[in-house]
């Protein structure tokens, strides 16, 4: 896959801690490096980069997504709900299946052809002061395919953001 969402390993709830050894033995991976997001699910998890991050949740909510806020990590006693920041918050099941709801609204207005010409980068940022859509951003056969795989990730269960 691109580097949107750049890999999608498949683990068992149970191999849920062997992802947090790996990050601690790993701690350079690009799946859990600072300019990525690690979405963890009940089968799995998968890479978004932190612009592709920012686009999917505007692109969902052009489309009917009304967030409902997310479930504080634990430990945590004062939450905002915030989608934004990597703390290990929780995605419920309901939420990410209207999420995946949305995107899918989104699909048929997602031109195949890449529409942002050199204002993306070939790592998925955009570039300074470009203005650029959600639809523009992911406008491209292999961006449009990173959507529908993350819509089905999110059918499955909700998940956290890390």
């Amino acid at each position: 896959m691109l580097l949107i969402i750049d890999n999608t390993v498949l683990i068992s709830p149970t191999e849920k801690t062997w992802l947090e050894r790996q990050r601690k033995k790993r701690p350079g991976h690009p799946s859990w490096s600072t300019m990525a997001y690690t979405i963890i699910g009940k089968t799995g998890y998968m890479s978004v980069n932190v612009t592709a991050w920012g686009m999917l949740l505007k692109l969902s909510e052009r489309f009917g997504w009304k967030p409902a806020g997310t479930e504080s990590p634990a430990g945590v006693d004062e939450w905002g709900g915030n989608y934004i920041g990597r703390d290990g918050q929780l995605v419920t099941d309901k939420d990410a299946t209207a999420l995946a709801m949305a995107l899918e609204r989104a699909l048929d207005d997602i031109p195949e052809q890449a529409a942002t010409g050199t204002r993306v980068t070939s790592k998925g940022g955009i570039k300074n002061g470009a203005d650029v859509s959600p639809i523009e951003y992911f406008s491209d056969r292999k961006r449009k395919k990173a959507i529908r795989d993350f819509i089905a990730f999110c059918k499955i269960s909700g998940f956290t953001i890390n």
